[in-house]
């Protein structure tokens, strides 16, 4: 996870702030630990402040499941660990620090989020 983040000033107290500037880049990317070689890149634009959560892999090694600057939102993506392409995204539900993980037979995904944990089925 690379952290993408647009920057800028952070008001509080309703002062007026410019709006934030977009920063396009890397998203994720899956290395080879014995060679360092890249195998492959997610790249993107994060229009709003965001921070990457520490992502999971299912324990069968085939998907991963990762955070996404999207938009003006924040969402959360099931990746393909071979190609590292978007098999699915949607919103973050319920708020603040988010915490992402697999079942132990890669059958499910979990989301948690300030209060609400969410489960999604994922269909091979």
């Amino acid at each position: 996870m690379a952290n993408l983040s647009a920057t800028g000033s952070i008001c509080e107290f309703g002062a007026s702030c410019p709006p934030p500037t977009p920063q396009s880049g890397t998203i994720a990317e899956l290395r080879d630990v014995s060679t360092g070689r890249v195998k492959w890149t997610l790249s993107g634009t994060a229009s709003n402040f965001s921070h990457s959560a520490v992502p999971a892999v299912s324990p069968d090694g085939g998907y991963g499941f990762i955070s996404l600057p999207d938009g003006q939102r924040n969402a959360i993506a099931l990746i393909s660990m071979d190609t590292g392409k978007v098999i699915q995204k949607f919103q973050q539900p319920g708020w603040g620090p988010i915490g992402l993980s697999f079942s132990l037979d890669s059958k499910f995904a979990f989301v948690v989020a300030g209060t609400t944990m969410a489960a999604f089925a994922i269909d091979k």
